[in-house]
């Protein structure tokens, strides 16, 4: 039961704050459900969200891999690299999605195509959290006096 209430906590966020459209994207009205799309996204990119609210992919992408990152490292105790490569399949399984759901017929649950600069900034959140974690530790070591 923990593990469902875990995954509804972690997923109906995601899908309710997925940016879609993009404001700068090409409307298709004949896309399909299972055709590839290459999204033609530039580092960015716009997305808007309910209300009006706009958001940068950069930050969205940055912020979100970062948290992401650090619980899986800190409360899934990952190591670094296990958790880099979890997060960094995540974000390229979310992109198939995209890849393969146009927006067109299925709103919010769609998006543009597959976006290999969303797939890199999600490296670059979770390398920033591996540098944050590796400066905060030695700093709490020599703090303690080598012990943790």
């Amino acid at each position: 039961m923990k593990k469902f209430l875990l995954v509804m906590l972690m997923l109906v966020p995601m899908l309710a704050f997925a940016g879609n459209p993009v404001p700068d994207a090409t409307f298709d009205p004949n896309a399909k459900l299972g055709n590839w799309r290459w999204a033609n996204d530039k580092w960015t990119k716009r997305t808007e969200y309910f209300f009006g609210e706009s958001h940068y992919s950069l930050t969205d992408h940055g912020v979100g891999s970062y948290m992401l990152f650090q619980y899986f490292h800190h409360n899934r105790k990952m190591s670094n690299k296990k958790a880099f490569l979890w997060l960094v399949g995540c974000g390229t399984a979310w992109e198939i999605k995209d890849a393969l759901v146009p927006y067109e017929k299925y709103g919010k649950f769609g998006a543009e195509g597959f976006s290999w600069k969303d797939v890199t900034k999600d490296m670059m959140g979770a390398s920033t959290a591996i540098l944050f974690n590796w400066i905060t530790e030695k700093h709490n070591k020599s703090k303690s006096g080598g012990a943790k």
